[in-house]
């Protein structure tokens, strides 16, 4: 009798663990939606988390006008951003956007350059006070936009040279903040923009014969552009193990092959760690193998399928720009509300400055949006799992 109920036990709790985790240890995805659909696309700890923290910081900071697409505008005749590059910079094909990253004199003599320094080395970049001001806020997930269009990586790639170890901050600006983020028990959340980076952002700008420059404007040809696609998503999975993968849009231009291998690359390496992971979606995908996210939005009413938000504490911008303005904390706070009322994550995005001076020293900096949010933050989580 003890070993019959031993052996019912058994099978009772490994047919629980067949149903947590479908991304077990020894499962193997195929590139097909038919093996990728068999995945756990929404595991329990995602839809505990609610809120989550990620931010716009890159190159398109320095500039600090418009909004993050300027690496994009500055190149449209007549355009404001254009209008401000010649006035601020010079023409667009003399003074090219790469500039920001390699450094160089604008009109009154200034060096401009991504650039942040270490706090440690005398500069204002600390990654642990960043990782405890999202810990302050009551984020259960966090994270840098690892690239966005303008196809600048913030990691230390192997990849692409056109990197923040590399140049501009020399540092691995990815690991330093995984690293500190992991350490306030955080769940980590990498955004990845570039499917739009090859596939029409810059279509601005002019042709060039210059390999490397080919590599940063998306103007390697489909092939190419799409293996580079590829091959920056497999190095920030064995680097960095992300608990979350957030896509911007067009991922329904990807050749279907290439987007797939990365779905099935990430749950696979995901079994192997052991962990259930998050990838998102705008296009491309289904809520059956991943999470889609409305952006600024969401759906009307309670919807059967667990999603996600992205929404930011700007109505004007996405990245730090001068005189940013801001939403008050209670618009943003309905919006959450609103938001895991129907069965919704909001992924909050922040601003902060070109050398990360404005965490911390702003009247309207993220600092009091930490303060002011986390007692009503953890309010409505107390509320939402009670």
């Amino acid at each position: 009798m003890k070993s019959k109920n031993t052996f019912l036990l058994f099978l009772l709790i490994t047919g629980i663990f067949g149903k947590i985790s479908s991304q077990a240890p020894g499962q193997d995805f195929q590139p097909t939606f038919e093996s990728l659909e068999k995945s756990n696309p929404v595991p329990e700890w995602f839809k505990d988390a609610k809120f989550g923290l990620y931010f716009h910081w890159g190159v398109y900071s320095v500039p600090a006008f418009a909004n993050e697409w300027y690496p994009r505008s500055m190149y449209i005749k007549g355009s404001s951003e254009n209008i401000h590059h010649v006035a601020t910079y010079g023409e667009a094909d003399q003074w090219p956007y790469n500039n920001f990253i390699t450094g160089a004199m604008d009109r009154k003599g200034n060096f401009v350059q991504f650039a942040p320094r270490l706090k440690s080395e005398g500069g204002k970049f600390d990654p642990d006070e960043w990782a405890q001001l999202f810990a302050d806020a009551g984020a259960k997930f966090a994270g840098p936009v690892a690239e966005h269009h303008d196809g600048f990586s913030m990691w230390a790639s192997k990849v692409n040279p056109w990197n923040a170890k590399n140049t501009g901050p020399k540092l691995d600006l990815v690991g330093l903040l995984t690293d500190a983020i992991r350490k306030k028990d955080l769940k980590i959340i990498l955004s990845m923009h570039h499917a739009y980076n090859i596939t029409g952002y810059y279509d601005p700008v002019p042709k060039t014969n210059d390999p490397k420059l080919q590599m940063l404007y998306g103007q390697q040809g489909k092939e190419k552009n799409e293996a580079f696609w590829l091959s920056k998503h497999k190095e920030i999975i064995d680097n960095y193990k992300p608990d979350i993968i957030w896509q911007d849009f067009n991922l329904h231009v990807i050749s279907k092959p290439v987007l797939l291998e990365f779905l099935s690359y990430y749950y696979n390496q995901a079994a192997e760690w052991n962990k259930e992971v998050v990838a998102t979606y705008k296009d491309g995908l289904n809520t059956k193998c991943a999470v889609l996210d409305y952006e600024r939005g969401g759906p009307v009413d309670i919807t059967e399928n667990y999603w996600l938000t992205d929404d930011a504490i700007s109505s004007s911008s996405w990245c730090y720009t001068e005189g940013i303005g801001y939403y008050s904390k209670k618009q943003v706070l309905h919006g959450f509300l609103d938001r895991i009322s129907k069965n919704g994550n909001l992924l909050l995005n922040i601003s902060p400055g070109p050398m990360a001076q404005y965490l911390r020293n702003k009247k309207t900096s993220c600092s009091l949006w930490a303060h002011g949010l986390k007692s009503m933050v953890k309010q409505c989580m107390l509320r939402a799992h009670g």
